[in-house]
């Protein structure tokens, strides 16, 4: 049975407040939560499951090598050595292994979250991939019984199941012999004795045809989105997502199929922005488009402000003005006549009660940002750039917030917010403003007073 430690909650407390020890025990133990990879079974392991381990090793260092050399580089993706004097050429997969906890890969560079988060962003599905290869390897007679064949020779020729007479001294094991099978098309000399070689390279053909023919799958298609909460037109009274950039309707999967939500119990906004990035080869229902979600790591938030209460971006006395309550429409929502959202119509000072059927002079604009989330430029900075309609910029203010979950955010010192071009503004978060990849983070947006 595979052992795996609980979680661990790294936290230092400060002993003079039980209230804010408290507060902060719970912050940690949340993101120690948030970061823990539970076991959802546990799999009885035959000997081509080696074969399946060593393909997928191989075919992920491959995806890595095919990245940038800088890219390779930032995220500590072992390289090839040259050869140095005495020292003999080294390949970068000889140095790379996913099994970290391995003792005789102590020596190598492990898979790490850096690693696994260029993989995705480049489209690679784990998930998949290990699906594509598992039906390959564990579909294929022939490599089955090769790898039955050789965990069989290392029982009856190792200790402390061989006999005195088969013992073979620090033969490897099998993983290291398919290793060495698959990287040099040569099997360790201590298992030559059990096969015939046309066998032998049949089987690593077809595993070379497995890594070069077979994988193309396991690159999804992604795009990253700029998503609104908007409220159900049906009885329902969960919200729906609205893709930005095309008007739409839009389902979130989970990776399990299941429906995604944001809002969790939070009390959701209608308005809220998220940037969300995915696979896009799912369906939703009644031909939605839908993205199986992969990561969400920027939202635009409307928050109160003293002439907004209700943080629906809409004057509270404009609003009891014209509509004689605050929830009769939100800033989105479309007038029946002209077609502005009721949020331009009150920047402009327009009328907006239903039987008013003239047309502003001004253009109809969605104001609200639209971002491609957060991005690291080479000089380590991470930046946040979004467009706007300008000529209603300083109607709001707008600040940086981050937390550990969609939870609890507070307030990021030090942030400022820079015109770069027409209608498009820059966020500037320098590397040691940020602790940690997996934070969430939110532009607040407010209106100001009059």
């Amino acid at each position: 049975r595979p052992v795996k430690n609980p979680a661990s909650i790294d936290i230092n407390l400060e002993g003079i407040s039980a209230l804010i020890d408290a507060g902060a025990w719970i912050s940690a133990a949340k993101v120690a939560h948030a970061e823990y990879q539970t076991l959802n079974s546990i799999q009885t392991l035959d000997p081509v499951h080696s074969m399946v381990s060593v393909l997928l090793e191989t075919a992920i260092y491959n995806f890595l090598d095919d990245m940038d050399d800088k890219i390779k580089e930032q995220i500590g993706v072992p390289l090839d050595i040259p050869a140095n004097g005495d020292t003999p050429f080294q390949f970068g997969r000889d140095q790379f292994t996913l099994f970290g906890s391995r003792k005789e890969d102590s020596t190598r560079e492990p898979l790490n979250n850096a690693m696994i988060t260029a993989l995705e962003e480049n489209g690679l599905s784990f998930d998949s991939l290990l699906k594509i290869i598992e039906e390959q390897v564990i579909g294929d007679q022939e490599i089955k019984s090769f790898c039955n064949k050789l965990y069989q020779f290392h029982v009856e020729h190792s200790a402390p199941t061989a006999s005195p007479t088969n013992l073979i001294p620090l033969i490897p094991l099998p993983i290291d012999a398919i290793r060495l099978l698959l990287h040099t098309n040569v099997l360790h000399p201590d298992y030559e004795s059990a096969f015939l070689p046309g066998p032998v390279q049949e089987i690593r053909s077809r595993l070379v045809q497995i890594l070069e023919e077979d994988l193309g799958p396991a690159i999804r298609p992604m795009e990253t989105w700029t998503i609104e909460a908007i409220a159900d037109d049906s009885e329902n009274t969960s919200l729906q997502y609205r893709k930005v950039s095309t008007d739409s309707v839009v389902f979130l999967f989970t990776k399990n199929r299941k429906k995604f939500n944001f809002d969790r119990g939070l009390g959701l906004l209608p308005g809220t922005r998220y940037v969300v990035t995915g696979y896009t080869d799912v369906d939703g229902p009644d031909d939605i488009e839908a993205m199986e979600i992969l990561t969400a790591d920027l939202s635009f938030t409307p928050v109160s402000s003293d002439n907004d209460q209700d943080s629906d971006l809409l004057d509270d006395e404009w609003e009891q003005f014209f509509f004689g309550e605050t929830s009769a429409v939100t800033a989105y929502d479309r007038h029946p006549s002209n077609d502005y959202t009721y949020l331009q119509l009150y920047l402009l000072g327009y009328d907006p009660r239903d039987d008013v059927t003239t047309v502003p002079d001004e253009a109809s604009l969605i104001i609200a940002p639209m971002s491609s989330g957060i991005q690291q430029e080479e000089s380590g900075d991470f930046v946040i750039e979004f467009n706007f309609p300008e000529i209603y910029f300083d109607s709001f203010d707008f600040n940086v917030l981050e937390s550990d979950d969609l939870a609890q955010p507070v307030p990021m010192a030090n942030v400022n917010i820079i015109r770069i071009e027409d209608n498009r503004f820059r966020i500037v978060l320098e590397p040691n403003q940020i602790e940690g990849r997996r934070k969430f983070y939110q532009v607040s947006i407010s209106l100001k007073g009059n």
